[in-house]
């Protein structure tokens, strides 16, 4: 396995392998989880009078959230380089909306999925 292997392998297994039993991959998990319901509230509660006069909180939460998910985002996508059983890997097709998963999608989910396969392919 080559150097990038072994680092995009780590990775995952550090970070993102919960069926391995990784506290860190369960700790990012969980915490993701909350930041989604975070945001979640953070939305609903942008049509209540608390959003008035709090808005550059409300933005700050909302940029600070956008890089958090970014950055989980890219390093999944890091992670996934080199894993067998990713399902690009096993279907050229998944990425190109060219299956029955992304045939119901709109063209900016199979252009989504397209970018994050790029250069994954065998």
């Amino acid at each position: 396995m080559s150097m990038l292997g072994s680092l995009r392998d780590s990775t995952f297994r550090k970070l993102f392998d919960l069926e391995n039993g990784s506290v860190t991959a369960r700790r990012i998990d969980s915490f993701i989880t909350w930041l989604i319901i975070a945001n979640l509230v953070a939305l609903a509660m942008e049509h209540f009078p608390i959003y008035t006069g709090n808005e550059a909180l409300f933005g700050t939460f909302d940029r600070i959230s956008i890089y958090i998910f970014t950055l989980e985002y890219v390093l999944r996508l890091f992670a996934a380089g080199g894993r067998p059983g990713i399902p690009w890997q096993a279907n050229p097709g998944f990425a190109t909306g060219d299956d029955a998963f992304c045939a119901d999608r709109p063209f900016g989910d199979r252009a989504l999925l397209a970018a994050s396969a790029w250069g994954h392919r065998p």
